[in-house]
């Protein structure tokens, strides 16, 4: 499914955002700017990523625009706030 079905799906079905892997948002920094379009919540799942296994990612080391992260032992963690 792509990443546009998936944010009409969430809207549509009045859910609070989306989970995507952190490499793709890397790879597709566009995404972050559609996903947050659409008022919805975005966070950065690091849980398979090879890249940042020696250390775990941070909040506060997040990109524009993503409101938290899942890190690998699979703890969801918020920004401060999220609008």
């Amino acid at each position: 499914m792509s990443i546009k079905e998936a944010v009409r799906i969430a809207q549509s079905n009045n859910l609070m955002g989306l989970i995507c892997t952190s490499r793709l948002l890397e790879l597709v920094p566009a995404l972050v700017a559609s996903v947050k379009e659409a008022g919805l919540v975005l966070i950065s799942d690091y849980s398979h990523d090879v890249k940042h296994s020696a250390r775990a990612p941070s909040v506060l080391s997040l990109g524009e625009g993503v409101d938290g992260l899942v890190a690998g032992n699979g703890v969801l963690r918020f920004r401060e706030a999220v609008d």
